[in-house]
């Protein structure tokens, strides 16, 4: 997908779920101003709407995200200051799949601030949907 760019002065972007069709996001944390890396809430993609509560880190230029879920933004704002302060803003210059390809940016983030299973600043909920008797 090509890369969209921001406007309404980078209050928004777009993310790219796997179903390929951009979803417009508010970007909620950015530090500094125009960093290449935002807060922004979760995106369900089986539902198509917003979770309330829970937040990931998007690569803004490239509208995906990377890192754990959070549950806490201020988590999730301190995790993306940590990550631009050690990787510096340029690298995410790059294109999407170069990013992706980055098994040791891949490992440090997983070390560092969580992997991408992982839940910071709460608890995932047991799925009550499942019946006992399965």
């Amino acid at each position: 997908m090509k890369t969209v760019d921001l406007y309404k002065g980078g209050r928004v972007f777009f993310y790219c779920p796997p179903d390929k069709r951009p979803v417009e996001m508010v970007v909620l944390m950015r530090e500094p101003a125009d960093g290449p890396l935002c807060v922004a809430r979760v995106w369900d993609h089986n539902k198509g709407e917003i979770v309330d509560g829970l937040y990931w880190l998007y690569l803004i230029k490239h509208g995906a995200h990377l890192g754990p879920f959070f549950a806490d933004i201020h988590l999730a704002f301190k995790a993306m200051r940590k990550i631009v302060r050690h990787f510096g803003s340029q690298i995410f210059d790059q294109p999407l799949e170069w990013i992706r390809r980055q098994a040791s940016m891949a490992e440090w983030i997983g070390k560092n601030i969580g992997w991408p299973q992982d839940l910071l600043g709460g608890e995932w909920r047991k799925d009550t949907d499942k019946s006992e008797d399965l």
